[in-house]
């Protein structure tokens, strides 16, 4: 689609098995690795540079400025984190632990630059890699996509936007209109992982926005601007939240948060607060912490007067 960056599609899915079957543990790395054959399918080479990709550690980009003055430092990520999509794991009832032959289940998957979002467009087209009718396999059990989805009208996870549209959106339209924003991570969990390698499931407002900085400067044509980390501590409070810690075994056992976060500040003005709630916005595409492309950080975000 023209000036489309950003591209979350819904895949409805039925798994085509005639009895309940036990279900994985965790669908991410199957998610992941469909959309690399989606990838393959349309470009080998950026298929080739998607796998490639994840054994370099490479810094993040950033040029131009948004509105707001001193450069927000950015640092370097994970290779996984610099991957341009997000993927969600297999949503839907497991009631004892199983797949059922005639429940509904939903997959997400998000492009975050031109190419990405191009691909996953075809893909979901009839005839295409996503389209309605194709049966794909999910850790070696087939699924018949039922319906796609890309547009919000259609269901409440698909959506398509762009880097300015959002930019223009929360420091123009609604610069001052929202005093509180909630992220919501109750489907798939969060993760941060420590300088030691181990997963911290403690999840706070400072950690998702240093995620979703460097997600954003990774991608975007313009760099954050404006120091967010002050900003954060000393303009805004948690006014609301919930968390529980959720334990998920991939290689090994991973801990994570379910949950949410409700941010509030008096600083509406500030461009700052501008800058946290277009990251925000983005993080429903790009997703928060680590493994986002293996099922883990998918978040909604929610502005509140």
């Amino acid at each position: 689609m023209k000036d489309i960056d950003l591209l979350a599609i819904v895949l409805k899915l039925r798994p085509l098995i005639e009895k309940p079957r036990k279900a994985a543990n965790w669908y991410g790395r199957a998610a992941q690795a469909l959309l690399y054959a989606c990838v393959n399918a349309y470009d080998p080479a950026l298929g080739s540079w998607l796998h490639g990709s994840a054994s370099e550690d490479k810094p993040f980009s950033a040029g131009g400025n948004f509105p707001g003055g001193r450069v927000l430092e950015v640092q370097h990520g994970s290779a996984n984190e610099d991957k341009p999509f997000s993927a969600s794991t297999l949503i839907g009832s497991f009631a004892g632990g199983k797949l059922h032959p005639h429940k509904e289940y939903y997959l997400r998957v998000c492009g975050l630059n031109p190419a990405l979002e191009d691909i996953l467009y075809r893909a979901i087209q009839p005839g295409g890699h996503f389209g309605v009718g194709t049966v794909i396999d999910m850790d070696q059990v087939p699924f018949l996509i039922e319906d796609v989805f890309w547009k919000q009208s259609d269901h409440w996870l698909a959506r398509f936007s762009s880097y300015g549209l959002l930019r223009d959106h929360f420091f123009q339209t609604k610069a001052g209109e929202y005093g509180r924003m909630r992220i919501d991570f109750q489907k798939c969990p969060l993760i941060a992982q420590q300088t030691n390698g181990s997963f911290n499931p403690l999840i706070t407002p400072a950690f998702i926005f240093e995620s979703l900085t460097r997600k954003w400067n990774s991608h975007a044509p313009q760099a954050v601007t404006g120091d967010l980390g002050a900003f954060l501590q000393e303009e805004t409070y948690i006014s609301a939240f919930e968390m529980r810690s959720q334990p998920v075994q991939m290689e090994g056992l991973v801990m994570g948060a379910k949950g949410f976060i409700e941010l509030s500040s008096r600083a509406l003005e500030a461009p700052e607060w501008s800058a946290l709630m277009m990251l925000a916005a983005f993080g429903f595409y790009s997703g928060v912490g680590k493994n986002t492309t293996r099922g883990f950080g998918q978040i909604t975000a929610e502005f509140k007067k």
